[in-house]
């Protein structure tokens, strides 16, 4: 990563992709900004997240990915809104995995899996079989990040940030898309999503129409 002007923090560039100058304080901006807008969405489900941590983490993998960064392909806040996002889907997962699973699992000693619960579903809501429970919605875990991986990166985020809770006009202002451009992009990802997982995963998911 190069950088011009570095302790005048006013005009301190750092080169993207093509050679192309990006300033420092509006990847600073941009990180603030998308950090404030999803832990709004995120604070109720993982209090242990800090608006200031995220804030600070989002700019330091922007920071670490700033060679990636081309904006020809999106804006920069678009770009460093994924970084949050993505980094805020992964804190939240750690934070389940350390508690929700446990608890989950732990109340499954005095409980039986109703036999019409599919198991996929079953292993990633923690409703794994008594044997290799771990592993087993590791595996589920797995095959669900897979199915979002087949997406394009745009469809991708507009339906994770559905699954979120967000409504299309909060898409398109943290996306910079217009309404209609969201609207088609969450169409065509969920279709995508049901063709991978089926109708019922996505609704368990939280991500279905």
């Amino acid at each position: 990563m190069r950088m011009k002007n570095f302790y005048d923090t006013a005009k301190a560039t750092v080169m993207a992709a093509n050679d192309e100058p990006v300033l420092m304080k509006d990847i600073i901006e941009a990180a603030r900004s998308a950090s404030e807008v999803f832990f709004r969405s995120g604070r109720k489900r993982i209090p242990a997240m800090d608006v200031n941590d995220l804030s600070q983490e989002t700019f330091y993998r922007a920071m670490k990915g700033i060679a990636r960064f081309d904006s020809r392909r999106a804006s920069l806040k678009t770009w460093v809104s994924r970084i949050a996002l993505y980094y805020l889907i992964d804190f939240e997962g750690r934070e389940k995995r350390r508690t929700v699973w446990s608890d989950a699992f732990a109340s499954l000693k005095t409980e039986e899996v109703e036999d019409d619960t599919s198991p996929l579903l079953a292993e990633y809501w923690g409703e794994a079989y008594e044997a290799d429970r771990e592993l087993l919605t590791e595996e589920a875990l797995g095959r669900i990040e897979a199915a979002f991986a087949k997406l394009c990166e745009s469809r991708r985020m507009v339906v994770k940030l559905a699954g979120e809770g967000f409504k299309v006009r909060d898409i398109a202002m943290i996306t910079g898309w217009n309404p209609s451009k969201v609207s088609v992009l969450l169409y065509r990802g969920r279709n995508d999503l049901e063709g991978y997982l089926g109708t019922d995963t996505l609704q368990d998911y939280g991500i279905a129409a």
